[in-house]
């Protein structure tokens, strides 16, 4: 997914005013809120946000395999891997 869009700016003053004018412009992109002339915080459509933490979700797990990868443990079999989490975490009666 990429954002060729240049985000709007408007001042936070505009969220309280003009809160509708700001929520109908996140159709077309990213919103910035800028205080005291600086950018502070970013509005975007729920739709969009979740999108971006499913992707970021899916680039973690692509980063934790490649990790694992990279630095293999050893093999273990599930009888050893069961009693070393039983020590670990010991099972409720």
């Amino acid at each position: 997914m990429s954002v060729s869009v240049i985000p709007e700016i408007r001042p936070f003053s505009d969220l309280r005013i003009r809160q509708a004018e700001v929520l109908e412009k996140l159709s077309e992109g990213p919103v910035v809120l800028a205080q005291r002339g600086r950018a502070s915080a970013v509005l975007v459509e729920l739709e969009v946000w979740n999108r971006l933490i499913e992707r970021l979700e899916e680039l973690e797990d692509a980063l934790e395999v490649i990790e694992a990868r990279q630095n293999p443990e050893p093999a273990v079999s599930l009888e050893e891997y069961l009693a070393r989490r039983d020590e670990v975490v010991p099972t409720q009666p």
